[in-house]
């Protein structure tokens, strides 16, 4: 046990933390875990929902520190991927990427 008045507070605001930090993980988590498990069954009506669900959890999860951004843009990619390998063509539509278009190049005129 800590005797010092900054380190009994430092401990305090380490509970704090670790409870806060244990129920964002348990909410990314639990919505992952909803994803998957509906990829594996019959049913994929809601499945662009729980997908949304999950990726606004785990992007959160990541601006607030709990894990690491290229943590989340990893477990962001492989569900993408199980969810474009079910069989469902609605399931396909989800998993679109974004990608950015590149600006052409402008040369720049020579001084006169």
């Amino acid at each position: 046990m800590p005797i010092k008045k900054s380190a009994i507070k430092k401990a305090r605001q380490d509970e704090v933390r670790k409870q806060r930090n244990r129920k964002i993980k348990l909410n990314f988590r639990t919505k992952v875990k909803a994803v998957r498990e509906a990829v594996g069954g019959t049913d994929t009506k809601g499945l662009p929902a729980l997908v949304s669900e999950a990726f606004s959890s785990l992007d959160k999860a990541a601006k607030k520190g709990v894990i690491h951004k290229n943590t989340a843009s990893r477990k962001k990619s492989r569900l993408s991927k199980q969810v474009a390998k079910s069989s469902e063509p609605e399931a396909k539509k989800v998993v679109k990427t974004k990608t950015a278009k590149a600006k052409p190049k402008t040369k720049k005129k020579a001084a006169k």
